[in-house]
């Protein structure tokens, strides 16, 4: 059989609405049910510009882990608006009594105004970009037909529970600290939290809190602190701007903590940083 993602991939080929299988047991370790990150997640750009303000991605994680909840609690597909009216199916994928998995599929937009009056008022409290989100309602499935994206989310659930279990995935790290490091290593710009990511998973933050540090070998903190740096490297090394431009777009709250944890790591300044490394390019 042919593996999950090319399933996804063949499903969402042409199209604008999107998959995201959301993992709670470990059931996309096995080789045949790997998938990408972007379809473990809402990534859409919609999404993504959704979740630029501190509010709006609380907003977004704390929706997801409704839905999740709902998902688990219930058992049974259901349909809904996101608060900016983009539309989705969910599907939980139960095996032997258990919700293995959640299968969404969105980025669906039934009626217009209706979407563009959620996102006025969603963006209102939430400081998103309302004009750049209806910008792109254009890249978003628009559709009459709201049983095409449950039918799509069921197909992919079946199907999932096909493939063969055996074939475990090489890598070691558990399902949860995996997605958790993802989270990290994608959104490493935004106001990530262990506490609201636990959640999404219903895991016990203090768990997998230890877990994450026994198999990466530092805490969530301090794992995202080190991709912020890295992001940050890479733009002091080619490029002039301004250090707490580069700061805040890394992640980092304000340049005063960027300057400090920065310090710490190489002993020098950002800007004394830039000028090695300007120094030694020269040589």
């Amino acid at each position: 059989m042919h593996k999950l993602q090319t399933l996804v991939d063949l499903l969402t080929c042409g199209r604008n609405l999107h998959i995201c299988i959301h993992d709670l047991s470990g059931i996309l370790k096995a080789e045949s049910r790997e998938l990408e990150f972007e379809n473990k997640i809402h990534s859409k750009k919609f999404c993504s510009i959704a979740k630029e303000t501190k509010a709006g991605l609380e907003l977004c994680l704390r929706c997801k882990a409704a839905a999740n909840t709902k998902a688990v609690k219930e058992g049974v597909p259901f349909t809904g608006h996101c608060p900016l009216g983009i539309w989705e199916a969910a599907y939980p994928v139960v095996h032997d009594g258990t919700v293995k998995a959640i299968v969404y599929v969105g980025n669906y937009i039934v009626n217009t105004a209706d979407t563009e009056k959620r996102i006025e008022k969603t963006c209102r409290l939430t400081g998103a970009d309302s004009t750049a989100l209806k910008s792109l309602l254009s890249e978003c499935e628009i559709t009459d037909n709201i049983s095409e994206a449950m039918k799509i989310a069921g197909f992919t659930g079946d199907y999932m529970l096909m493939l063969p279990d055996a074939e475990p995935s090489s890598d070691s790290l558990h399902w949860a600290v995996k997605n958790l490091k993802n989270y990290a290593d994608t959104w490493y710009e935004k106001n990530l939290s262990l506490k609201s990511l636990a959640a999404l998973y219903f895991i016990n933050e203090k768990y997998i809190g230890r877990l994450f540090k026994k198999q990466i070998g530092m805490s969530f903190r301090e794992y995202l602190c080190s991709v912020r740096l890295h992001r940050a490297e890479q733009l002091l090394a080619s490029s002039d701007r301004q250090v707490i431009d580069i700061a805040l777009e890394c992640g980092f709250e304000n340049v005063t903590y960027f300057n400090r944890v920065f310090a710490k790591k190489h002993g020098m300044t950002p800007l004394q940083y830039r000028a090695e490394k300007i120094r030694l390019k020269k040589q």
